[in-house]
């Protein structure tokens, strides 16, 4: 799962951006900047949407740790 993925499902809960605005935003970010090629954008979104998805899950308390 990667960013587009982990947000379209949570968005899609909240708000959905039209198709052409993503694109646009992809333009605008990644195809516009002459140091940013797509691997890096794929590499951002995967390692974003890990983050988002590890930092919303429910904390165990840990029991039994002495």
């Amino acid at each position: 799962m990667d960013l587009d993925d982990t947000l379209r499902a949570w968005a899609a809960q909240e708000v959905t951006l039209p198709t052409p605005i993503v694109d646009d935003v992809f333009r605008q970010v990644v195809a516009s900047s002459p140091g940013l090629d797509t691997r890096w954008w794929t590499r951002f979104s995967g390692r974003l949407a890990a983050n988002v998805v590890a930092s919303t899950r429910p904390r165990i308390p840990v029991t039994g740790v002495r």
